[in-house]
């Protein structure tokens, strides 16, 4: 009797574990980084209709018809992009993207916004993987991301410094989705 009695715990064990290891792992930690999501571009979208209607108005019997078009002045909106005239910009540790905050907690959140409005020359998606931090000359470390996009033979290395902030550039063979939406940190 004993010696079932044993075989039976023993078996119920092995139940046991076996159960147990099935079971989802609740992990108790907070997230820290939350997905993003941005609107893909517009661009084949049919143009917008003027803001104040086209009126025709016709002046003779004699089927004379003047248009009168009532549509607001073309303003030139802000670039969205704005190239980098220096060739080494992006390119270079010791002159990296600087999308710095005064919150450290956001930069690697900025470096990745500022990646997923990055495209390619004609418009191709950007996938970079993050590389090793590195110190540049001036004692600033900075995150090479490794980038890649289709028709690109070779990749490249953009680097980023999250300590400092200046005004957003794209480095020169690329372009951008939409304008960046990081903003400049607040003092």
């Amino acid at each position: 009797m004993p010696r079932r009695f044993l075989q039976l715990l023993f078996l119920s064990l092995i139940v046991l574990l076996a159960f147990a290891a099935c079971q989802p792992i609740l992990v108790d930690f907070p997230i820290d980084e939350v997905p993003i999501y941005l609107a893909p571009a517009q661009h084949d979208q049919a143009p917008l209709k003027p803001e104040k209607p086209t009126a025709t108005m016709a002046l003779t019997p004699s089927k004379m018809a003047e248009t009168v078009q009532n549509t607001p002045e073309a303003t030139e909106a802000p670039p969205l992009c704005i190239i980098a005239e220096d060739p080494e910009y992006g390119f270079s540790p010791d002159k990296p993207i600087q999308v710095g905050n005064t919150n450290l907690k956001d930069g690697p959140e900025r470096e990745v916004l500022y990646l997923l409005t990055l495209r390619g020359p004609e418009n191709q998606e950007v996938v970079f993987i993050r590389q090793a931090p590195q110190f540049n000359e001036a004692g600033t470390i900075v995150d090479p991301y490794q980038i890649e996009y289709d028709g690109l033979e070779e990749a490249l290395l953009l680097y980023f410094d999250l300590y400092n902030f200046s005004t957003l550039q794209v480095p020169i063979g690329f372009t951008c989705e939409t304008a960046f939406p990081i903003p400049a940190p607040q003092e």
